[in-house]
């Protein structure tokens, strides 16, 4: 199934758009802003993508206001040399970019994006995130975006139906949950039901860790927390904080159940965040499966079907179900849980749904008699 690596030597080539602030990135080691991005691209250039990077190169000189209208001036014209030495020459070519950009200009997006169009050139975007769910802005951007692109990978079926309905959108595939790409293959859990909950991530924009009290933890039931630290994290004997770890060495996290949860309250997930869970797929997800943990999921979240369906974990409506629903559970199922979990863990942490979803988006575009050359 993933045997696929497109030949570069046919009509069509397949090429890389990397437009970010690599410094910005390479400090990112912490949180989920840097390890999905650098994964993507290496998975994609494992599919045969030639991979041609735009630094975009921030120098910072002042904070004069005069100084830092040169210095935006210079950094945009340097990233548009890059464009114009890389790219000049990509024409016919479907070209893989990754959305949203990290630190860009929109206008040097608008105008990248168009100029490679105007070369004949097809899009494969992979959504990341999408501003309208969480913050009611750059809507502009989201659009523009979305309606470029000839294929669209994004998280979850419920993603899809909101953009349908507010966006044109050409053609697009479901990726499920993101790869976390590894070499670590950590051993299995053995004993689900004495519950050492995981809950990784920015603390400072979860909320509901300041009712976390509210939550009956006991000395089967416990939460460690991973993350940058901050002062509403209230510690017991059953709630810890265990700092930060590396992105790619998460084989000190201490646990066996990954919580995928967000928003103001520990007994539903609501607010903006809580309710983007309705569509999004977390990268915690993801960290969680590649260290083969089951995972808690809110029922009305997108991740929800994929836990039914692959049998990874428990879903509920409040983090008070968590114990009840685990000691519900047989050893048996416990036992099978642990296996799925297991198998797809190697998946995630192989790369292959990104893999996937890259090959089944070329072969649409490829596929389609009406791609005219330039």
């Amino acid at each position: 199934m993933y045997k696929l690596i497109y030949d570069n030597k046919m009509k069509h080539k397949f090429y890389i758009l990397d437009i970010t602030n690599h410094f910005f990135i390479s400090k990112q080691r912490y949180n989920a802003a840097g390890k999905p991005r650098t994964d993507s691209l290496k998975i994609a250039e494992s599919c045969g993508g030639i991979l041609k990077q735009i630094d975009a190169v921030s120098i910072k000189l002042s904070n004069n206001r005069f100084l830092k209208k040169i210095e935006s001036w210079w950094n945009l014209a340097f990233s548009l040399l890059q464009f114009f030495l890389k790219y000049r020459n990509v024409k016919n070519s479907v070209v893989f970019i990754q959305y949203p950009f990290i630190n860009m200009r929109d206008s040097l997006i608008f105008f990248i994006l168009k100029k490679l169009k105007k070369q004949g050139n097809k899009f494969i975007t992979l959504v990341h995130d999408l501003e309208f769910f969480r913050n009611d802005i750059n809507e502009g951007l989201d659009r523009f975006i979305l309606e470029y692109s000839d294929v669209s990978i994004v998280h979850s079926p419920n993603m899809l139906n909101i953009i349908d309905k507010r966006f044109k959108v050409n053609d697009s595939i479901c990726l499920e949950f993101f790869d976390y790409v590894s070499n670590l293959d950590l051993p299995a859990n053995k004993n689900l039901k004495n519950i050492q909950l995981i809950y990784a991530g920015n603390l400072m924009k979860s909320e509901f860790l300041k009712e976390i009290n509210k939550v009956s933890f006991n000395n089967h039931f416990k939460l460690n927390l991973y993350g940058t630290y901050c002062d509403y994290i209230k510690e017991n004997d059953f709630v810890k904080y265990k700092g930060r770890f590396d992105a790619e060495q998460f084989s000190d996290i201490e646990g066996n159940w990954g919580l995928v949860w967000d928003g103001t309250s520990v007994d539903t997930c609501e607010g903006k965040l809580g309710n983007y869970l309705r569509y999004n797929s977390p990268f915690k997800m993801s960290l969680y499966l590649a260290a083969k943990k089951p995972v808690v999921v809110w029922r009305e979240s997108a991740m929800a079907e994929y836990v039914e369906k692959y049998n990874i974990g428990i879903c509920v409506n409040s983090l008070n179900e968590i114990r009840t629903q685990i000691e519900k559970l047989s050893d048996k199922e416990l036992a099978q849980i642990q296996q799925n979990v297991n198998m797809i863990s190697k998946e995630v942490r192989s790369g292959n749904k990104l893999k996937l979803a890259i090959c089944l988006s070329l072969k649409k575009i490829i596929s389609n008699k009406n791609w005219t050359s330039f």
